[in-house]
């Protein structure tokens, strides 16, 4: 008896030994599977150095309006981008009528207000850390791009959120039928927002979804961006046509379970090809432009 007690003894030992040392081993490819993940998508922020092309961003208002009424408004936009230059000009519904104009081409900030024919022009460095009203917001940041140039604080690279987030490795699953893995902010504080990505490696480690959570609720309000229509472009370098924001609000309130969505769709794209320095000088405003400030005139 003795003998057998002893027997199983060892047994259980060596078992719980063999589990935890399994335990082990996964926690450590899981971290150098995460580790591998953030370099790749670190990789792909540091290989887009320039960007051009035209976008429409179509905007459907369900939660914010009453729940009957669905709003629906197209705002063309043109963007160029080289490392910390970018400039964004709105355009008519026609596509083709100019509009608002934002440039930042360090040291300088330019924004061109179309509809009350204003202009304000500072010095960059005296918004750094805080943010500045004039800066291009729409493109560059659905497509993950804004901490090359924001001055806001919290843009930041995604590779820079996950490590910050110490996400975790959840496991993979398959977004718009290509596989990814899933990565859960690990690090968060009561009434913070749960981050949850899917990366992509066989594309580039794109961000193909990010989905924030508002509460411990997986049907509450949350914010879903979901990334599509992919494309490849010289250098392997993979790039969203499409983004789509999603965001619901508290499903049992009215109209809750409707989200309010934005649209990005790419409509011409061009990634790290030349662009011209001029592209990025002071915008030539219209005759009676009013440009703001301690010096403010009126353009003749």
């Amino acid at each position: 008896m003795r003998t057998r007690a002893l027997v199983v003894g060892l047994l259980i030992a060596a078992a719980t030994y063999s589990g935890a040392r399994r335990a082990r081993d996964l926690q450590a490819a899981s971290q150098d599977t995460l580790q591998t993940i953030v370099r790749g998508v670190r990789y792909w922020e540091d290989s887009i150095r320039t960007l051009r092309g035209r976008f429409v961003i179509d905007i459907s208002l369900h939660r914010s309006v009453a729940p009957t009424r669905r709003l629906h408004s197209p705002l063309y936009v043109a963007l160029a981008m080289d490392g910390r230059k970018v400039r964004e000009q709105l355009l008519g519904p026609d596509g083709r009528t100019p509009g608002d104009i934002r440039v930042l081409a360090p040291p300088r900030g330019y924004y061109y207000d179309a509809r009350y024919k204003t202009a304000n022009e500072v010095e960059l460095a005296r918004h750094a850390g805080r943010g500045w009203a004039g800066e291009p917001v729409a493109v560059v940041q659905y497509l993950r791009l804004g901490f090359k140039y924001s001055l806001t604080p919290g843009v930041r690279r995604l590779s820079d959120e996950i490590r910050e987030a110490e996400a975790r490795v959840a496991g993979r699953d398959k977004v718009g039928g290509i596989e990814c893995w899933r990565l859960e902010a690990g690090k968060r504080r009561p009434g913070e927002v749960k981050h949850v990505w899917w990366i992509a490696p066989t594309r580039d480690y794109l961000c193909l979804k990010e989905t924030q959570y508002y509460d411990a609720r997986p049907d509450g309000p949350r914010l879903e961006i979901v990334a599509d229509q992919l494309r490849k472009f010289p250098g392997g370098i993979w790039l969203p046509g499409r983004v789509t924001g999603l965001n619901y609000g508290d499903p049992k309130r009215p109209g809750g379970k409707q989200p309010d969505v934005a649209r990005l769709q790419a409509l011409s794209l061009q990634v790290n090809m030349p662009i011209a320095e001029s592209t990025f000088a002071r915008p030539k405003y219209p005759s009676g432009t009013l440009i703001t400030g301690p010096k403010g005139y009126r353009v003749p």
